[in-house]
């Protein structure tokens, strides 16, 4: 499982026999170093793939490989902010946050993005089949859980980086439960004045409550940036800690229709 936005602007016409020409199986990139294992998923932004690095003749890393569409491609705007984006974040190494390898380039598709490929299911996904989900978790399950992501979002914060997305959608637990930090596809840079309200965008959350995919609100986001208005690390925390909450209590510390009272 992986995070299928991050980086990509969202378009909402794309033609996807633009992609007709990808197989499983398929080499890939400038120096067909990558072949594709299978989709993952597609949408406005393009195709995401599962895929093999190869070095040598030999099988090295399954990453995943961010397809952009013509679309996208064409608009120059949208070119450098996905540019401006991997600028920003791909220096980011950390052990809780899904590392970003590279911006290459494809002879046929262009310009295309390299993450590392995270196994998993999401923290909504495991929560939500959790069998004391209504109930809420016990401390000692979820410290581990919330202690690496606050230590992530500290380490991107002293980077100067907010990613002003965190929501359940966005970790993913590995099959030894370690929490991955993905998307920082709305991230910005922190600065002394903290960010403008300009750059603020107001993305849909699912909570940990519904089931994974239903249609939600922002449910997680700090009253700064429902409101547009001057954010900086705290916003990420407190985003984090709304996830806490939830986890321990079983519910959102409001409901959702009073919640940006």
């Amino acid at each position: 499982m992986n995070s299928l936005d991050t980086l990509m602007p969202e378009v909402v016409n794309y033609d996807p026999t633009q992609f007709a020409e990808l197989r499983e199986g398929g080499l890939f990139g400038e120096f067909q170093n990558y072949r594709l294992v299978r989709k993952l998923g597609e949408g406005g932004m393009g195709q995401t793939w599962l895929a093999v690095k190869i070095s040598d003749g030999k099988d090295v890393q399954r990453v995943v490989c961010k397809i952009i569409s013509n679309k996208l491609r064409e608009d120059e705007n949208a070119m450098a902010e996905v540019r401006r984006i991997f600028d920003l974040t791909h220096d980011l190494t950390h052990p809780n946050i899904c590392p970003l390898l590279g911006l290459e380039t494809d002879p046929v598709f262009g310009i295309y993005l390299v993450m590392a490929y995270i196994e998993g299911d999401t923290l909504a996904q495991w929560f939500h089949s959790h069998p004391l989900r209504k109930k809420g978790l016990s401390l000692d399950t979820v410290r581990p859980i919330i202690r690496p992501l606050a230590e992530a979002l500290d380490h991107a914060h002293a980077a100067g980086v907010l990613h002003r997305d965190v929501k359940p959608q966005n970790i993913i637990l590995t099959n030894r439960r370690k929490p991955v930090l993905l998307d920082f596809g709305i991230a910005a840079r922190i600065r002394p004045e903290n960010i403008s309200a300009e750059t603020c965008t107001l993305g849909r959350s699912v909570s940990l409550s519904e089931k994974p995919g239903s249609s939600g609100t922002p449910l997680y986001m700090a009253p700064e940036q429902m409101e547009s208005g001057r954010q900086n690390g705290r916003t990420d925390q407190y985003a984090l800690a709304t996830i806490l909450y939830e986890l321990l209590a079983g519910s959102l510390p409001f409901q959702e229709e009073n919640f940006v009272a």
